[in-house]
């Protein structure tokens, strides 16, 4: 794969010295015997109570000091601090719960975190503008897993920070979420914002009809059939329409599921090969059971069209699940109706996910590194991100994210977030993300192409074979081959 080139910062350490100030020379008269010059003396018994007072006063706070949550520094070092964070979205409920918690993450740190958001369609641009640029306009950075190799490079490496503050959690992550973070063996982030893709499905209708839940990719197309014949809803509500690479989404899962994959090791395509072609198939044969706009919609109609009662079941990704039962969008026979299931796989196969990661990092020229660190490690924490999926008690801050593996099993974030987690569990397992290399976008773009016109009923084989060809140039281009 191609090589980048690092801009490696040398950390500042900063060293910090208690001084212990023991009892000062203290005039004294001894009532039994006074000395004739009337010198001042200094009373050992006195000093050394002085001094062991002092150190049981050190002790005592260093105790109370290490009492601070989510592997933040005691003492608030970097009080005064001020940091900007880019991310984007302040209305998402995770980013609000974010938000909402600053405050306190200031009481602990002293550290002030200045939200900067950025409109979701600008925030790559201006990611990868300002860090190429190096202004330093921001210390802290949220960013989507496709958009990493275009300026991961401008980041700070942290498993130095990882390791001088023992975090012991680099592993408890999907090492899909994880890869995001990762370039070269290098850690520039941590997994904060995560998804996975999960199957949904009206379960009162399968009751009424008696169906089975699917469990297989032939399953879903038999229940789907089912449905259509029986109910005036589609089965699936697919989303084949060409805009953002969406209706890549679960070919990839019926591609990998399958064996294949986009790319060999030496990045030539192999998506036309006769495992992609199996994959394509079946692919295209779920058209059979979806709704009449599907060659023309994105994965958020797609959404709609199970929320406003059209079909019934959809592939996507978790978050989607409070949109099923919000009354101001869901129709009433939709709300309380619509659960989850594990992703479907092929025949004999275990399922295969699709994941989504949102790191944060550190901007290497950024000039509050230390603080920025103690911001990262706040909300990467597991217990932070435990507490914020969790919580329940405000609509606007719910949310079903979570990003530890530690936190996918546990009992209470599934009990208050429905099992979606423990349905998500089987995928994740064995998810991917799309890959991670400059060129994504191009290729993603002449793939999704060739699909949509693969549904609409061009030949399958032909089509495959020009988009390999197509992608081939762009990665020989890149210098991929040389």
């Amino acid at each position: 794969m191609k090589k980048f080139s690092f801009l490696f910062i040398a950390m500042l350490l900063l060293g910090f010295f208690v001084v212990a100030c023991g009892g000062g020379d203290t005039e004294t008269a001894d009532d039994a015997e006074t000395t004739d010059d009337n010198t001042a003396t200094t009373d050992d018994a006195e000093t050394a109570d002085d001094a062991e007072a002092a150190d049981d006063e050190e002790m005592a706070d260093d105790e109370e000091m290490e009492e601070l949550p989510y592997g933040l520094t005691p003492g608030k070092p970097y009080d005064g601090t001020t940091i900007d964070f880019l991310t984007c979205c302040p209305t998402t409920p995770q980013f609000a719960a974010w938000a909402a918690r600053a405050e306190e993450f200031t009481e602990m740190t002293g550290i002030t975190v200045n939200f900067n958001n950025e409109p979701w369609g600008s925030f790559q641009e201006r990611i990868v503008t300002e860090s190429i640029a190096g202004t330093g306009a921001y210390d802290t950075v949220l960013w989507l897993d496709a958009w990493g190799p275009n300026f991961i490079q401008t980041l700070e490496p942290l498993a130095p920070y990882a390791e001088r503050d023992n975090i012991d959690y680099v592993d408890d992550y999907p090492p899909s979420f994880m890869e995001a973070a990762v370039l070269d063996d290098t850690l520039y982030g941590f997994p904060v914002r995560t998804h996975s893709f999960v199957m949904f499905y009206r379960e009162d209708v399968f009751n009424e009809l008696g169906l089975d839940v699917p469990t297989t990719w032939t399953e879903v197309i038999e229940a789907g059939r089912t449905i259509q014949e029986n109910t005036d809803l589609a089965g699936l509500a697919n989303y084949y329409g060409v805009g953002t690479g969406q209706n890549l989404f679960v070919w990839a899962l019926q591609l990998w599921g399958n064996g294949g994959d986009i790319f060999d090791e030496e990045y030539r395509p192999i998506f036309n090969n006769q495992v992609g072609v199996e994959a394509t198939e079946l692919y295209a044969s779920l058209a059979e059971i979806g709704p009449e706009a599907q060659f023309s919609i994105g994965e958020g109609d797609a959404r709609l069209s199970v929320t406003t009662g059209e079909s019934a079941m959809i592939i996507g990704w978790w978050w989607f699940a409070p949109t099923f039962d919000d009354p101001e969008a869901a129709a009433e026979e939709v709300i309380g109706n619509v659960t989850h299931a594990p992703l479907p796989a092929w025949e004999g196969q275990e399922p295969f996910g699709f994941a989504l990661s949102e790191p944060i990092g550190i901007s290497a020229n950024s000039d509050a590194k230390d603080a920025s660190w103690e911001w990262i490690k706040f909300l990467s924490s597991p217990q932070f991100d435990r507490e914020i999926v969790t919580d329940k008690s405000d609509p606007a801050l719910s949310t079903v994210v979570v990003s530890h593996s530690s936190n996918l099993t546990d009992p209470e974030v599934n009990e208050v977030n429905g099992g979606i987690h423990a349905s998500a569990a089987p995928g994740l397992a064995n998810s991917r993300l799309m890959p991670l290399i400059p060129e994504w976008a191009e290729v993603q773009s002449i793939i999704e192409i060739a699909l949509n016109d693969i549904v609409l009923g061009a030949d399958l084989q032909e089509t495959l074979d020009e988009a390999a060809a197509d992608v081939e140039a762009v990665m020989e281009r890149a210098g991929y081959y040389e």
